[in-house]
């Protein structure tokens, strides 16, 4: 039995059935071009999706960090305000000790006012003196500024309440689900344009 040629196959001339079969080809091949040519398209697409995640996600876990370091720096300067006070406490204590040791005029007006002792011919006069507490200087804050890099970086950012946002125990678990949900998507949109290969 003869094979089947060509000209059988297509049901029309030699040339005509060429022709035919470099039109297919020709068809193809702009599939493929129009394919590669969208390939770009869609890598930005992922490329912003994955940057859109990532803005949004980075600031629910580096925010709340920084606002809690900035809150231990303001405790740890409110304690050493305390501790100078304390140590100027100290200071003034020691130096009264020192002084009643060693000072007789000191140690007749401690022996007088707590004492009550007195010499013979002293008159004593009451004196009505309001009890002085000896205060400090007021506390007064150092801001604990973020790098110079973050505070010129900032300036180029809408003024807006980031905290309520990125901080806040209600709106913070939202934005984290959808900025996983946004990388998730371009790892979707990835995995669906990557070439599979065939077994």
């Amino acid at each position: 039995m003869a094979e089947p040629t060509d000209q059988a196959y297509c049901g029309l001339s030699i040339v005509d059935c060429r022709l035919d079969q470099v039109a297919a080809s020709a068809g193809s091949i702009e599939n493929r071009q129009s394919k590669i040519d969208n390939a770009p398209r869609g890598g930005l697409v992922f490329w912003i999706l994955i940057v859109m995640g990532l803005g949004t996600f980075a600031p629910c876990i580096l925010l709340p960090e920084w606002r809690e370091f900035q809150a231990m720096r303001l405790a740890e300067q409110a304690e050493q305000h305390r501790l100078d006070a304390m140590r100027r406490v100290v200071e003034r204590e020691k130096h009264l000790l020192e002084a009643m040791q060693s000072d007789p005029a000191v140690i007749g007006r401690v022996a007088q006012r707590d004492l009550h002792f007195y010499r013979p011919g002293d008159t004593t006069v009451a004196v009505d003196v309001p009890l002085m507490v000896p205060v400090g200087a007021a506390f007064a804050s150092q801001p604990v500024e973020p790098p110079a890099v973050l505070v010129r970086a900032s300036t180029y950012l809408p003024s807006f309440n980031y905290d309520a946002v990125f901080c806040d125990p209600r709106t913070r678990p939202i934005v984290m689900a959808m900025s996983v949900g946004l990388i998730g998507a371009a790892m979707a949109l990835f995995w669906a344009r990557s070439p599979r290969r065939n077994p």
